[in-house]
């Protein structure tokens, strides 16, 4: 008996010291499950805010883009950019204009946002005291009177947030546009500038065959149209690309002093 009553006093101590190690457990308070789910959710935040970024970037290409062409008289749409070139110009767009981008956010609309939301918080935060007699008189009233004053309440409330939250995505979505399109304009002035003075032309010329199409400053190109800004009629032209060459001499300033030699002709022919 005395073996029996060491083994059950053992057992006794052994469970105690599990249930202890379970309460230890218990009171941890980052379990593995835990940082399962704070890691999951933080990755779902960051490709949120990588979503959201790459299309911000996007947008600002698309628009600086298109803006630079306009401005220079020439169709964007016939000189559409891929993808990864938009979300690039983006970044650059970004990077370039800086501090001009906060001078494009409408600081008003954004302050009457968080103004709104950290009322509509408070509010719905704020400590309510039930009035009795406007219970007892929901109470009395019908089905349909108490049923339409829910619904008109629950209305309000959901358009509230839908307005505050479309305010939001909208004001996203306009300061890239914003920035992006003072990049095109700038970048069009300058590029304007450079044509009517004469100064500084990387000029080319586009040869289909023996006979010469144009001569000046190439702007923009693509698989099927090259836009350039021909020098002798002094006016932008849109051409078709098929069999077209373009040859553009070697400037003089990529030529050291040290080994300077016959400027050279770069030929660039586009299959027919």
């Amino acid at each position: 008996m005395h073996i029996i009553d060491h083994f059950l006093i053992k057992d006794d101590r052994v469970t105690g010291t599990d249930d202890c190690s379970n309460d230890l457990e218990k009171a941890s308070p980052f379990t593995p499950t835990q940082a399962a789910k704070t890691f999951t959710s933080a990755l779902g935040v960051l490709l949120g805010i990588a979503t959201l970024l790459g299309f911000c970037l996007h947008l600002a290409g698309d628009v600086a883009h298109s803006t630079y062409l306009n401005k220079l008289g020439i169709q964007a749409t016939l000189f559409p950019q891929a993808v990864d070139a938009k979300i690039i110009h983006g970044y650059y767009v970004t990077i370039l204009q800086g501090v001009a981008v906060l001078s494009d956010i409408p600081w008003g609309i954004l302050l009457a946002i968080i103004s709104l939301s950290t009322l509509t918080v408070v509010l719905l935060r704020a400590p309510v005291n039930e009035n009795p007699r406007l219970k007892a008189w929901l109470s009395q009233r019908s089905y349909w009177i108490r049923g339409s004053i829910s619904a008109a309440a629950s209305t309000v409330a959901f358009l509230s947030a839908v307005t505050a939250v479309w305010y939001v995505i909208l004001l996203i979505a306009i300061v890239p546009g914003f920035a992006a399109e003072r990049h095109g304009k700038i970048r069009a002035e300058e590029m304007a500038r450079r044509l009517l003075d004469g100064n500084e032309l990387g000029v080319s010329e586009v040869w289909k065959g023996e006979e010469l199409m144009a001569r000046g400053q190439v702007i923009a190109t693509s698989q099927e149209r090259i836009a350039i800004y021909d020098v002798a009629l002094k006016t932008m032209r849109t051409l078709p690309a098929s069999g077209i060459e373009i040859r553009t001499p070697v400037p003089s300033s990529a030529i050291s002093a040290k080994n300077e030699r016959k400027p050279q002709i770069h030929s660039t022919r586009t299959p027919n």
